[in-house]
């Protein structure tokens, strides 16, 4: 039994939210955490007290206004920021740097697009959940990361520009076995927002394992290139892996 209660049933509540870009009602809720409806109600009193959790009047959705980030050491993440600059400005596009958490990937860190290019900018802290939709991110760090849950039940994945389907159990766990050899993922197709994501794994020396990711905004008329993204893409990864010095 945990010795501090209230700080572990916020902390699931944050987690679960997290999980939610359209928040969750109070029933909901309660059915995913196992806490009373009584106790809930106060720990989320507190927590949009603290500005954590906000309440959507219109239809009592709770939504999280700060996410849970895996600690980064100050000497990598300024590495992982130099190398996003980097690659940002080579390739011109947003880039970003995941990390795995109990909730699924989290955006940790992201550089803009150059001045003038089409940016990306899904905020600090957002979590592809473990069970939610299948990209590039989400099936590396399902793929390598060892505390990663094993697949469940079916997932989203997408089938053309914007075009969303249902991937069946099957077909999620024989593409993960897949990604098991292969350091890298490319989302074939751009999602809703007409984004995709070439992503590669980095596993750094102490063993933590993180996604550097290239944002890409499918512009109309042009086929998205792939190939010199991915050779500028595999340089800074394979930089990040080595120790400093290296």
């Amino acid at each position: 039994m945990s010795a501090a209660p209230a700080l572990s049933r916020g902390i699931v509540i944050l987690q679960l939210l997290a999980r939610q870009d359209d928040g969750l009602r109070l029933d909901d809720l309660a059915r995913a955490s196992a806490i009373p409806k009584a106790s809930l109600l106060r720990l989320l009193g507190v927590l949009i007290d603290l500005g954590l959790v906000m309440r959507q009047a219109n239809d009592s959705r709770y939504l999280a206004c700060q996410h849970l980030i895996p600690c980064t050491s100050g000497s990598f993440q300024a590495r992982i920021e130099q190398h996003l600059r980097r690659l940002a400005d080579s390739c011109g596009h947003s880039c970003e740097w995941w990390q795995p958490s109990a909730a699924g990937m989290v955006l940790s860190l992201r550089a803009e697009a150059p001045a003038g290019e089409v940016a990306v900018r899904a905020r600090i802290g957002f979590v592809r959940a473990w069970d939610g939709e299948l990209d590039a991110v989400a099936s590396l760090g399902q793929a390598h990361w060892p505390q990663a849950p094993a697949p469940a039940g079916s997932r989203l994945r997408y089938r053309d520009h914007g075009c969303i389907d249902t991937w069946p159990l099957a077909a999620v766990k024989a593409h993960l076995a897949a990604q098991i050899q292969h350091q890298e993922a490319v989302d074939p197709w751009a999602n809703s927002n007409g984004v995709r994501r070439l992503a590669h794994l980095v596993t750094v020396p102490n063993g933590r394992l993180g996604v550097l990711a290239v944002a890409q905004c499918l512009v109309c008329g042009a086929d998205p290139q792939t190939d010199p993204l991915r050779d500028l893409l595999h340089h800074h990864a394979a930089r990040l892996a080595q120790a400093p010095g290296d």
